[in-house]
């Protein structure tokens, strides 16, 4: 929708610059003022009037009286075409002969436009005004006008009829009276009617009425407002005093406008859902949400979707269900949603809140969401439609209402329902009605087809639920746990981030007070995967990823001398755009974990057979294991244990293992393994068994039976003794890991005889020993 100071200088344009932007051309229509008439205008209103042609007729000829006028184009009221209307001194436009009722009835039932229906004495003063006509600059300013209040309107308005009552008096009232009413025509067969108030004053509850009659409809459509005065302060479009209706169908006063912003088409499939992420907090049920699923079948649910086609009274899981039923979206009718922060909408949604919840204290909607089900056919219902809204409401002390808007529901035979869903409950909280019809005839606010409900009935702080070291707090219209003044936010270019590593998993966590005092709930960040959010664990806020179906975005890439793992805390965004809640910052904390080249081990094996197992600790909390075992057999299966005496020349098979890490994304290579007489990986004394990724071609009992292959590497060799040394020796290994995706990790020793360049898949290396 368009920006609302646009939008009202659209309105005071139309119903000011135009209607008064001239003075009144010959043979213009003007009730002469009566004895003791007034003969200056309201404030802000300008002394000019409108240029011919204008239709000319009679004045009124008493009190009370209708002038009868012929027009240019045929208007359509609730499904009629008129070709004739009469302008009534009483404040409304009729389709139907005049009638001597002085005063207003509610039960007219008869199609008419009523503005201001109350006992005018124009007669007595005042000034009332009127014109019909295709003049080009009225049709092109009223052409703007709907296309910044209506979605994607591409018609142009074709003839218009306006009147004018300008500080008329009021027979019953010592109070005068100025408004105005426009029938508008477009090119498209589109009827609309506007109404603006200029300063209504109070006016005694039964002295009048405003709103809309229909043929043989007893139920007058008075427009949304409990006292008069609130006419010029309210609005169906965000402009104070200005209302604003489409008329060709029987009109609705209570739906909120489609705006140009609002989503709409079909959902894809039957029973379909669509998940909407937004952007401001909703409260339902005691619990704050971020987002929630709309359902084709007239529902909003908010942990899961339910892909349930048919009502279910036992559902026990939160929803708001404004009409619930086997709704055919993919066969017709449209369903359009929008929400805003700012603009039209909220305006609308705060008049709406203030008419039903009149001691809400309520001060401005911070956030509204509306979702329309426009002319949608029923399953089994032979063609018939309905049409239908829900509106959800917050204000920034995190309150939420709901408004259920109906309009002319027919009598179903099909199961339906409407109402509200709560978790773990099983009976369905449904609308006091007995029948459909009764939805758009009924209301528990006082307005026939609207039902308003408060729906956040815990105190918001008793909701956040605030541990020690912090305090409820609002900021910027949000309510959240700030830090307390024993536990402040020293830097604020900084959080106090802790991180743990362990392999292919990573975890960080930020302090929830320090996050929301730079602007960001725990709702508002995710990894790099929106779906990947943090969860509230006490004063913390934890993400965490994984490899087992939960890498969240993580980037695993290789600098040539270490392995990184890398995400980032990121704010969640829709369709490539910031979803914002901090208005003064943006979030983007880059962890990683990051395994670098360290470490050697020895295992005396003349003594005991045993693993020797390395330990890494990172500087970042990271950490994996690195083992050697020796074995028996090539089985692998059973190491040598105990007291182990091993023979010269007998085989002895030897594995290395790397765990913590995903064998679908890394590999373990050996790059060298050799023997020492001494416990010293560097002593000048020493006998290579595999050089270069490779065995060594000089002793020819060694194999390489596994390299390069998974997180394991395997090979054998004959044991033996060093000359003239000690008969223990000692070995050692240096390894590395290989980013599989990289390429093959696997050795090619073709020409082992040759010195190998070291492969560009390097990750992370480490030296570990063992001795015999």
């Amino acid at each position: 929708m368009g920006s609302p100071l646009l939008l009202c200088v659209a309105v005071l344009l139309f119903a000011c610059g135009v209607a008064q932007g001239y003075q009144p051309g010959r043979g213009a229509h003007r009730r002469p003022p009566g004895r003791g008439a007034h003969r200056h205008q309201p404030d802000g209103v300008a002394q000019r009037r409108l240029p011919g042609p204008i239709v000319v007729d009679n004045p009124f000829a008493y009190d009370g009286g209708s002038d009868p006028i012929e027009l240019d184009q045929p208007f359509v009221y609730a499904g009629r075409s008129y070709s004739k209307l009469y302008l009534d001194m009483n404040g409304f436009v009729s389709f139907f002969p005049p009638a001597d009722e002085l005063y207003p009835d509610a039960n007219v039932a008869k199609d008419g436009i009523f503005p201001l229906w109350a006992d005018i004495e124009s007669n007595e003063g005042g000034d009332v005004w009127y014109y019909q006509g295709s003049n080009s600059s009225v049709t092109s300013l009223a052409t703007e006008f709907i296309h910044q209040s209506l979605r994607e309107y591409n018609s142009t308005v074709t003839w218009v009829f306006f009147a004018s009552w300008f500080h008329t008096p009021l027979e019953l009232e010592s109070e005068n009276v100025s408004f105005q009413v426009a029938l508008v025509n477009d090119d498209d067969g589109n009827s609309y009617v506007i109404m603006l108030y200029y300063g209504i004053p109070p006016i005694q509850k039964y002295n009048w009425l405003a709103g809309f009659a229909v043929e043989n409809n007893t139920n007058f459509m008075e427009l949304p407002v409990q006292d008069s005065i609130d006419l010029s302060l309210t609005s169906n479009i965000g402009c104070p005093g200005l209302w604003f209706f489409s008329v060709q169908n029987e009109p609705n006063v209570i739906f909120f406008p489609i705006g140009p912003e609002a989503h709409g088409g079909n959902f894809p499939y039957d029973g379909a859902s669509v998940l909407i992420d937004l952007d401001f907090p909703f409260t339902y049920n005691g619990r704050n949400h971020s987002q929630f699923y709309l359902n084709m079948n007239g529902f909003v649910t908010f942990s899961n979707p339910s892909d349930e086609l048919y009502p279910n009274a036992h559902i026990g899981m939160d929803m708001i269900a404004p009409f619930w039923a086997d709704i055919e979206n993919d066969e017709g009718g449209e369903v359009y949603y929008e929400q805003a922060t700012d603009g039209p909408l909220i305006e609308v949604a705060t008049d709406a809140v203030n008419l039903a919840f009149q001691d809400a204290d309520f001060e401005e909607a911070a956030w509204v969401f509306v979702a329309t089900w426009l002319n949608t056919p029923l399953e089994n219902e032979n063609a018939l439609v309905v049409s239908f809204q829900v509106v959800l409401i917050s204000d920034k002390y995190g309150r939420s209402f709901v408004l259920m808007n109906y309009k002319n529901f027919p009598d179903l035979q099909s199961f339906w329902l409407a109402g509200f869903a709560f978790n773990d409950i099983d009976d369905f909280d449904r609308l006091q009605v007995n029948v459909s019809s009764d939805l758009s005839l009924g209301s528990n606010v006082g307005f026939p087809g609207r039902w308003a409900f408060q729906v956040s009935f815990q105190d918001i702080c008793e909701v956040l639920q605030c541990v020690e070291g912090e305090v409820c707090k609002e900021r910027t219209g949000i309510y959240g746990c700030a830090c307390s003044e024993d536990n402040p936010r020293t830097n604020p270019d900084t959080f106090d981030a802790i991180e743990t590593c362990s392999g292919s998993s990573g975890t960080v966590s930020l302090s929830r007070c320090q996050l929301f005092e730079a602007g960001f709930t725990a709702e508002s960040l995710s990894l790099q995967d929106n779906s990947c959010s943090g969860v509230e664990e006490g004063d913390r806020v934890t993400f965490q990823f994984d490899d087992d179906d939960n890498s969240c975005g993580t980037v695993l890439w290789n600098n040539k001398t270490h392995l990184v793992y890398e995400n980032h805390i990121v704010e969640k965004s829709e369709s490539g755009d910031k979803s914002v809640i901090s208005r003064d910052s943006w979030m983007s904390f880059e962890f990683s974990c990051v395994y670098p080249l360290i470490e050697s081990i020895t295992m005396p094996m003349s003594i005991k057979a045993g693993p020797s197992v390395i330990y890494k600790d990172l500087k970042t909390d990271g950490s994996y294991q690195i083992i050697m075992v020796p074995y028996p057999d090539a089985s692998f299966n059973t190491p040598y244990s105990g007291d182990v005496i091993i023979d010269v020349n007998q085989q002895i098979f030897v594995g290395v293992d790397v765990v913590g890490f995903d064998s679908d994304d890394i590999a373990v290579v050996l790059d060298r393994c050799w023997a020492t007489p001494v416990n010293d990986m560097d002593y000048y004394v020493y006998w290579d068994l595999i050089n270069n990724e490779c065995p060594n071609v000089e002793d020819g009992t060694v194999q390489v039976l596994q390299n390069g292959v998974s997180m394991s590497g395997r090979f054998a060799f004959r044991m033996f003794t060093f000359t003239n040394k000690s008969p223990t020796i000692f070995l050692h290994c240096n390894v590395h890991l290989c980013l599989v995706e990289d390429g093959d990790c696997r050795p090619s020793c073709e020409y082992s005889d040759r010195r190998r360049r070291r492969s560009l898949d390097f990750h992370d290396k480490a030296s570990i020993s063992m001795s015999f």
